[in-house]
This record gives structure tokens, C-alpha cells and sequence, in this order.
């Protein structure tokens, strides 16, 4: 039996377990001559409890400042490998969830004069920082805040905040290691390259539920900048953040996947938001663009990568195809784009939630989300469908949640389908379409609702006799009140032949026993769409022969005899080859 290898970035969650070893407590009115075991004998000083820390040990550090030396720049906080250090007790606490990070401030300060705040060398996951603000380095080389040097620590709960480099990474910089960065922020910190974080030389960090916030760098990525390293970042905002040169969202040339992120006011010459360089392919799902900025082009992002970046399920201002996205290189639309203000709550105050009018709500791709939880550490998908963006709206469901909605092209016109998952009052749809030649949207039919269900519905309205051109679709979904909401546009080529090598996300998705994989040729010849399980192994052969292009082509998968879990549909044709991912529960 034949074997594909599939890569999938994977975030697992897990429990560090450590070595039965010493807790050492530190507080501003301790001793660092007393025992420091308990908070009445605590150490005086974190540099203290830092330099005797060994495998296995913990350290509870409470609310206060500390210095890694008086006087000496090249001094610096170590983590390493075996040793947990927490901050944001209040010096009374019996136990780890007893503490607040958020009210117990507890700061590592470089003192303006520190080169690095914090140093790793060749440590491991079970070296842990959790729970601090770092601050107050200033350096000419790499890493004025947290420098990491083969070195993969778990860092969370963290506020990384100015911080300043004439080199790389203001806030952190990662070379070589695979840290955990989970819930940290970085915000107004500076540098040559990567003013919040640079990122390098084959190192692979985990990045989640992080904020970017007012960085600056004077050449690339204000926020962040990735070199050469192939990453999956999801839950991350990066607001204000500026450059002089390129992306001052951030900066990418190695083809990493950015899933669920929101960008806003980021500034820049090229790419106000993102910068795409290098040869790799970079894929943005689930994620807003909106309001940044370029003094010479391409406001939300630009690309000058040899590869084409994919975009999918993503509200960006102006369009995929429109003055937002610029430079040489070229953008794969992969559909379900957004070009609708997203309607946070406060923009102007940093409250980048969505309101319950938002586009973004239930207008995201499932299959692409990895973690649980939102950068507000909210359930992920609350309504069945996940949301565009970093956060998830938490209210009450929609009173029509509208779960999928295909615009397919017919042999003169085209056939629209769409199915709710529950309906609350619903008065009906409009039917609103628009030709690429004329901004204005029509009316052209009404389909009514079944007013209140808590079961699916599927509806479909055929548009006939439509001129050769391509055409925009919309619902509008009415209530009986008259209160009404949009869905996202679709869209399709009528009279046209598809000229694209295309494979559609299944529907529907997740699926019970069978589902429809839809795909377009480019060219007329043989191909083949087979299905693999999560072991790469081929369980069915679905098409295997020659078929002519020109034509929207469906074929369906009946997974009767296949356990739940995780397939994909591998389309074959010559050389090229595309995957879609799958999910069957029984």
C-alpha cells in the first residue's frame, strides 16, 4: 500500500513534570543570607535565588523589581533546564494558583543598562519563566529583553516591555531554540530587526495567545520577524506596531502559517502589516487585516516572496485583490475573504473583540485551528463555526447560525447552497448578487425561512440565465422583527471555464458517513483524488483516470467502513498536488 508523508503542525498541550527538588521564595524584605525556603527566610534578591537554583528546584519570586547586578551591563537573569521560575505572589501563598501575575507585579529590569535582562543557553522545556514583566534592557547585540541561544524554555504569562537593541529582537530574540511562548506580550520595545521578536537560524518556536504592541524596528518587522524558520502562530494581535522599511505587523520569509491573528494600525514603507519575502509558501487563515498603513504600497500586506501566498478565510481591507495587497510577488486566493469592516468593539481603546454584528463571527475555517482556547483564553469555536481573527465572540449564539454557504456554476447560470445549523425567528433571505463590473448589489430573490428550528436546514436557489462574467453573491438574513445580518460573499465564473487547479474543503465538514470533495483541472489529462489517514496510508481511491478541464467536477466519499477521525483528500494531477484535511466523527 502506497504512503504519503504528511507534515502537521501539531500544538499538544502537556504538563512539565519536575524532579521532587528546593523551593526558594524571594521578596524585597528578605536576606539572601537566610535559607530561603519558606517566605519568613525568603531571599532579598532573584539573582540570588538564581545563582542556587539547580535541576528540579523551583523559585516563587513576589511583586517587586529586580536587577540581575548593580553595575554590571553583562550581567543577566539564567534559566536553565530543571528549574521553574514564577512571579506574582504577594508573599503569603501556599500554593501556585493562590498567585496574580497581573496584580503582583513582579519585574526582572535591566535597569537601562543590562545587555540581555534574561540569558539561555542550550536549555530545554522544563526551563520555565512564568509570570513577570521584563524590562529595561539595552544592548548592541542580539536580545536586549530575553535572548535565547539554542535554547527552548516555556515562557508564559509574560509582559516583555522596553526593551531596546541596535541589533535583532528587542523584546526576545531566538536563535536556534524551540521555546513555548504562550500569553505574553510584547509591547514598545525596539530594535534593528524584529523590535518585539526576531526569530532565526532553524529555530522553531511555538507561539500562541500573544500581543504585539507598540514595537518598532528601523528596518524589518516592527512587531516580529521570522528568518528561515517554518512556524505555526495562531491567537496573536499585533496592534501600532511600526517599521521604517518593511512589514510593521511583522515580518516572514521562510512560508509559516499565521491562523487566527488580527492586525491593526501596523506601519510601514512596504506592507503596513505584513511583509512576505523569501521562497517558501506563507498561508493567513482566519484572521483580519484591516486599518494599517504604507507610505508607499501595500497598506495591509506586501510580498516580494518567489512563492505564492495563500489567504483564506480572512477579512482584509480593500480585498484580497485589491490596493491593500501589493509587490512582485503573487497571492492565492484560497475563497472565503472578507473585504467587511470587522466591527470590533473599541478599536481606539486596543478592544479588538468582535461585536455580535461583526462579519468575522462564524465566518472561519474549522479545520485550520489547532489550540482550545482565543487570546482572551475563551473557548475557541463557541457557535459551531470558529471566528475570524484572535478573539472569539462569546455571547449567545446567533438566532440563524448559518453554517455553509457554496455558490457553484451550471450550465447556464449558477446554484447556490446554504444550510443553518438552528433558526430563531427567521423570517427568511434575501438574495443579493453583483457582477464584477458593477459595484452596486441587486435583489434578485427571496427565500423564506422556517422560523424557529433547532435542527438543519438546506437551502438551495437556482440564478439562470446569467451573461458570461463573474458573480458575487451574498444572503441577507432577515428576522421577524426586520432586524437583518449579511453573510459572507461567494463567488463564481459564469460561462467561463475554470482554468485553475482548485481542491475545495469537503462538504460537509465534519461529516457522518459521507461527504462531497469538489475540484477544478487547469488542463485536460489524467488525475487522481485518493484518501489518506492520519498514518499517510491511502484507504480509498476515489478518481483515478483521464478528465478534461473546464469544468466544476464533484466526487463523493463514503466513509461507512473507516473509524472516526482525521482523513485527507489528495488530488493528483501531473506533478502538482493538493490536500485538503478531513474530519469524520461517527
Amino acid at each position: 500500500m502506497r504512503r504519503i508523508l504528511i507534515l502537521l503542525g501539531l500544538l499538544v498541550p502537556c504538563t512539565l513534570a519536575f524532579a521532587t527538588g528546593t523551593r526558594y521564595y524571594v521578596i524585597p524584605t528578605g536576606n539572601d543570607a537566610s535559607a530561603g525556603t519558606s517566605w519568613a527566610a525568603a531571599f532579598q534578591t532573584f539573582r540570588h535565588a538564581d545563582s542556587v537554583a539547580t535541576t528540579g528546584d523551583t523559585i516563587w519570586v513576589a511583586a517587586g523589581t529586580y536587577t540581575p547586578a548593580v553595575s554590571d551591563p553583562n550581567a543577566y537573569f539564567k534559566l536553565k533546564s530543571g528549574v521553574a521560575i514564577y512571579g506574582g505572589f504577594t508573599g503569603t501563598e501556599t500554593a501556585l494558583d493562590q498567585r496574580n501575575w497581573s496584580n503582583n507585579v513582579t519585574t526582572l529590569s535591566g535597569g537601562g543598562t543590562s545587555h540581555d535582562v534574561v540569558y539561555s543557553l542550550f536549555s530545554d522545556a522544563t526551563a520555565v519563566l512564568d509570570g513577570f514583566v521584563v524590562s529595561g534592557g539595552s544592548s548592541t547585540s542580539d536580545g536586549a529583553g530575553i535572548n535565547l541561544l539554542v535554547a527552548s524554555p516555556t515562557l508564559s504569562n509574560l509582559t516583555i516591555t522596553g526593551n531596546h537593541t541596535t541589533a535583532n529582537g528587542g523584546g526576545l530574540c531566538n536563535n536556534s531554540g524551540n521555546p513555548t511562548i504562550t500569553n505574553c506580550s510584547f509591547i514598545q520595545n525596539t530594535a534593528a530587526y524584529g523590535g518585539g521578536m526576531y526569530n532565526y537560524s532553524g529555530g522553531v518556536p511555538v507561539i500562541s495567545r500573544c500581543i504585539f504592541r507598540n514595537d518598532t524596528a528601523t528596518t524589518f518587522g516592527g512587531g516580529f520577524y521570522n528568518s528561515g524558520n517554518v512556524l505555526n502562530v495562531q491567537d496573536v494581535l499585533f496592534d501600532g506596531n511600526h517599521t521604517s522599511t518593511g512589514g510593521g505587523g511583522f515580518y516572514e520569509d521562510a512560508g509559516s502559517t499565521y491562523v487566527n491573528i488580527t492586525l491593526y494600525g501596523n506601519t510601514s514603507k512596504y506592507g503596513g502589516g505584513i511583509f512576505v519575502t523569501g521562497s517558501g509558501a506563507a498561508i493567513i487563515s482566519n484572521s483580519i487585516a484591516w486599518n494599517d498603513s504604507a507610505t508607499t504600497n501595500g497598506a495591509e500586506i506586501y510580498s516580494t516572496s518567489s512563492a505564492s501566498t495563500g489567504i483564506s478565510y480572512t477579512l482584509v481591507r480593500g480585498g484580497v485583490s485589491g490596493p491593500g495587497i501589493a509587490g512582485s510577488g503573487s497571492f492565492t486566493d484560497g475563497g472565503h475573504n472578507l473585504d467587511l469592516d470587522p466591527l470590533f468593539t473599541d478599536s481606539s481603546s486596543h478592544d479588538f473583540t468582535l461585536t455580535s454584528s461583526s462579519p468575522a463571527v462564524d465566518s472561519g475555517n474549522n479545520a485550520v485551528v489547532v489550540g482550545s482556547i482565543d487570546l482572551a483564553g475563551n473557548t475557541r469555536i463557541s457557535h459551531g463555526l470558529v471566528d475570524i481573527g484572535a478573539y472569539e465572540y462569546q455571547d449567545a449564539p446567533l438566532a440563524v447560525q448559518l453554517i455553509d454557504f457554496t455558490a457553484t456554476s451550471t450550465a447556464t447560470g449558477a446554484e447556490l447552497d446554504w444550510q443553518t445549523a438552528t433558526e430563531i425567528d427567521n423570517f427568511g433571505f434575501d438574495v443579493e448578487r453583483r457582477v464584477e463590473s458593477n459595484p452596486q448589489w441587486s435583489n434578485v430573490a427571496f427565500i423564506k425561512g422556517v422560523g424557529t428550528s433547532t435542527s438543519p436546514h438546506r437551502y438551495t436557489f437556482i440564478d439562470g440565465s446569467l451573461s458570461t462574467g463573474r458573480y458575487s453573491y451574498r444572503l441577507k438574513q432577515i428576522d421577524q422583527s426586520g432586524l437583518s445580518k449579511y453573510s459572507k460573499e461567494v463567488e463564481i465564473d459564469a460561462g467561463l471555464a475554470p482554468q485553475k487547479f482548485t481542491l475545495e474543503q469537503n462538504y460537509p465538514n465534519p461529516f457522518n458517513p459521507t461527504t462531497t470533495i469538489g475540484f477544478t483541472l487547469a488542463n485536460d489529462g489524467r488525475v487522481s483524488l485518493k484518501v489518506y489517514d492520519m498514518m499517510g496510508r491511502e484507504v480509498a481511491t476515489l478518481l483515478d483516470e483521464n478528465r478534461k478541464a473546464g469544468e466544476y467536477q464533484q466526487v463523493v466519499f463514503d466513509a461507512s467502513r473507516y473509524a472516526s477521525g482525521v482523513y485527507f483528500a489528495v488530488l493528483q494531477s501531473g506533478e502538482k498536488q493538493l490536500i485538503k484535511k478531513m474530519l469524520m466523527v461517527k
